[in-house]
């Protein structure tokens, strides 16, 4: 059998054809020969037992792939934000709580996030951070949110005819 490579330990050696079983094993034998790196591209075996492979994950929103635990970690850190002392200047925000923040905005649109969001009682979370903030792109955020939360029909939706003090 020919040589499938150049002469060279660079990572950036050409990859064989990965579809064929045999190429992949020339080029882990010779990845480990000549780097002691091994690469492993074969697939991992399938459990036999197909109906615990969607149970895996207790932490998935409802039938969405959103995750409950970072809506959790994002609303402890609004509470950390409406603890904190503020001064009368304007305040910036964290670039990766903004990023998270934007996120959960995009979440909000699904009737699933709304209704759960609505269970942890966020609305009242997000009124109070809105009240005691000096960040105006916190606020514009957290009003974003609840406008969705208002807008995309949900189960929700008569809660928020009847409690007009959010607004």
């Amino acid at each position: 059998m020919g040589n499938i490579f150049q002469a060279s330990n660079s990572p950036k050696s050409p990859i064989p054809d990965l579809d064929s079983v045999h190429s992949v094993d020339v080029f882990e034998t010779q990845r480990n020969d000549n780097t002691e790196i091994v690469q492993n591209y074969s697939n991992p075996d399938i459990p036999e037992d197909n109906e615990n492979l969607c149970d895996y994950d207790d932490n998935r929103l409802g039938d969405t792939m959103y995750s409950r635990r970072f809506i959790h970690q994002l609303l402890f850190k609004l509470c950390e934000e409406a603890e904190c002392e503020h001064t009368e200047d304007i305040e910036e925000i964290d670039e990766e709580f903004e990023k998270q923040l934007s996120d959960l905005w995009d979440m909000s649109t699904d009737e699933e996030v709304i209704n759960y969001l609505m269970d942890v009682d966020a609305l009242k979370l997000f009124s109070f951070v809105i009240e005691c903030t000096n960040k105006p792109r916190l606020i514009e955020m957290l009003v974003g949110i609840m406008v969705n939360m208002i807008c995309i029909p949900h189960e929700n939706s008569d809660y928020f005819k009847s409690n007009r003090n959010l607004w």
